[in-house]
């Protein structure tokens, strides 16, 4: 192909297309299809759990307080532990695949990160939070 371009108009010998005027075609489209104000915005997810720390600190202790710092060093807990658990459910489901997250995949992962007495307790005390959330829904 034969080539003949200046600084401002690149058009091609043997071609109907001329890419300055497409591209200035496309633009102008695209200028009155689109704006800035037609663009949605899809909202960050915050992962804090700072106030959830609060409202069960406010339920078991009303007159204790928690300074940031301590906050933020609880939160972080929370998003580790939840990573640890996401993990170790994420290796499970490699071995036995399904589609939907059942309570003893949950248990198992809970069992693998936790030690001993600890993964007990909080297993049993899931067991007892979950009936308790189904009676009160049920009723």
């Amino acid at each position: 192909m034969n080539e003949t371009s200046d600084e401002n108009n690149l058009t091609f010998q043997n071609s109907a297309l001329a890419l300055p005027e497409s591209y200035q075609r496309f633009k102008n489209l695209m200028d009155l299809t689109s704006t800035k104000m037609t663009k949605k915005r899809t909202p960050k997810l915050n992962s804090s759990f700072k106030g959830f720390v609060l409202r069960v600190r406010h339920h078991i202790h009303p007159k204790m307080k928690l300074g940031a710092q301590t906050l933020k060093e609880l939160d972080n807990f929370i998003v580790h532990m939840i990573n640890l658990l996401e993990t170790e459910i994420k290796r499970l489901n490699e071995l036995k695949p399904q589609k939907t997250l059942s309570h003893e995949h949950l248990e198992t992962a809970v069992k693998l990160c936790l030690p001993g007495n600890l993964a007990q307790a909080s297993n049993e005390f899931a067991k007892l939070a979950v009936r308790a959330y189904f009676e009160k829904i049920w009723k």
